[in-house]
């Protein structure tokens, strides 16, 4: 019964931990950087807040957005998923279009 008790307080202390743990990286801040018609605004935010900011730009702007974490293009999506602990910064610029433009023939 004692070993039973203790196993149940063991899991219960590691369970908490783990909690704690995951608290402290939903609070870890990263530096993220929006292009913007100033050249790039800085913040420091946490991922709830990050995810905000990346959806209201993606409302307000009218083409596509793009989102890098440490230089590499990823989706939104994958980004709620980081370990921010791991993330130096990210930066949210808008969709860049490329191509040639077509001569019209006379």
């Amino acid at each position: 019964m004692t070993d039973e008790v203790s196993m149940i307080e063991t899991t219960a202390s590691t369970s908490s931990l783990m909690q704690t743990n995951s608290d402290d990286m939903e609070n870890e801040l990263v530096s993220v950087e929006v292009a913007d018609t100033h050249g790039f605004s800085e913040y420091r935010l946490n991922k709830h807040d990050t995810l905000d900011l990346i959806e209201r730009i993606k409302r307000d702007r009218l083409g596509e957005t793009w989102v890098f974490a440490d230089g590499q293009m990823i989706q939104p999506e994958q980004l709620a998923e980081a370990a921010f602990a791991t993330i130096g910064v990210i930066r949210i610029t808008p969709g860049l279009l490329g191509g040639t433009c077509k001569e019209e023939s006379t």
